[in-house]
């Protein structure tokens, strides 16, 4: 009587409208394909991101840079030409030019 609960394995039944369990080998590989390109292309734009934004560092580094150089020599270019204290010495400063382009010490 407890024999009677197995059954011996049947054969595969390949009529066209049989139900089919688990996947074909070629179905497994166009999956398999279809994932390999799916993260590739997740690859190229994540490399692509990336290389945008160290290019965009390596340009707020270098304008960061000119604005340092900026501040640093703005002063010194806005005082250019100018004679300081000369003009507090009690002569016209026009009158103390021409005497040092001619030579003279004051």
């Amino acid at each position: 009587m407890i024999m009677s609960k197995f059954r011996a394995p049947s054969a595969p039944d390949t009529r066209p409208g049989a139900s089919q369990s688990g996947l074909s080998l070629v179905e497994l590989l166009i999956a398999t394909a279809l994932g390999l390109i799916l993260t590739l292309g997740v690859i190229q734009i994540y490399l692509s991101g990336n290389e945008t934004y160290r290019q965009t560092q390596g340009l707020a580094h270098a304008q960061e840079s000119t604005r340092f150089v900026s501040a640093v020599l703005t002063p010194d270019f806005r005082s250019a030409g100018s004679f300081g204290c000369l003009a507090e010495m009690g002569r016209p400063l026009d009158q103390v030019v021409d005497n040092r382009l001619n030579g003279g010490l004051v």
